[in-house]
């Protein structure tokens, strides 16, 4: 299982009879499928439960003029696999991916000038503060959703 851009970054595609345009297409804001759920509650009114984790896009979606004036998330995680193999924490810029078996090294990709994800920069020791930053992210979202993802020996130790 791979976390390229190609298979992770899916596109959601709301319409908003009457007001959506080409010109509200939305490429800023990190959105998770996790978001839908949440969206269909506020939406009828029903208080989304404490667990769900996503958030309701209903500001993105009614504030298509100040979209950027909404407060929204700066880091999304991303799980793949059965139970324990692959994180991903995209950032606005930089995405972090590690497989919890050892099995592929550490990764982080600057999206920005990188976009193809051909430079694994988590070696780079001017980007060790980068890495550091998004293990923390990771290590927030495993606390907050008791997953059971596991870093490999050596990794993630501060």
């Amino acid at each position: 299982m791979q976390m390229f851009e190609e298979a992770a970054n899916v596109p959601l595609i709301v319409c908003v009879p009457g007001k959506t345009t080409n010109a509200t297409v939305n490429k800023t804001h990190l959105v998770s499928g996790l978001d839908i759920l949440p969206t269909l509650c506020d939406y009828a009114g029903i208080p989304a439960l404490p667990s769900f984790e996503g958030q309701s896009l209903r500001p993105l979606i009614e504030n298509l003029k100040r979209r950027s004036a909404v407060a929204w998330r700066d880091h999304l995680v991303v799980e793949m696999g059965d139970g324990e193999y692959v994180r991903m924490v995209r950032s606005d810029r930089y995405k972090y991916v590690i497989y919890g078996d050892s099995s592929a090294p550490e990764m982080l990709f600057d999206l920005q000038s990188d976009p193809h994800e051909t430079r694994n920069l988590a070696g780079d020791r001017s980007r060790r503060k980068v890495v550091a930053t998004h293990r923390a992210m990771l290590k927030e979202w495993i606390a907050k959703t008791k997953d059971k993802f596991v870093f490999p020996e050596g990794i993630g130790v501060e």
